[in-house]
């Protein structure tokens, strides 16, 4: 089960670079995005939110992971009106 698990972290990671490195390449983000990082932070603040909603039933941690993001995400953005106004 352990490896099972991994590999699936694994490949979520790996996916998640992948998007990010697809993006750099069009220009959609900039060139001096230390995409491992982006990526780490990302995946902390989703898993983060839904171990929150799952051990607190809070739920308005959503809401803070998808600010959180968006904040991520215009940081290394070219251009910032590529995403959206409102989550």
């Amino acid at each position: 089960m352990r490896d099972a698990v991994t590999a699936a972290h694994g490949n979520w990671f790996s996916l998640l670079e992948g998007v990010i490195a697809d993006a750099r390449q069009v220009g959609e983000v900039r060139t001096d995005t230390d995409i491992p990082q982006l990526a780490f932070e990302l995946v902390a603040l989703l898993e983060t939110a839904n171990a929150e909603s799952v051990l607190h039933h809070n739920f308005t941690c959503y809401q803070r992971a998808t600010n959180g993001i968006r904040n991520r995400l215009l940081g290394v953005a070219t251009d910032p009106a590529l995403l959206p106004d409102t989550p």
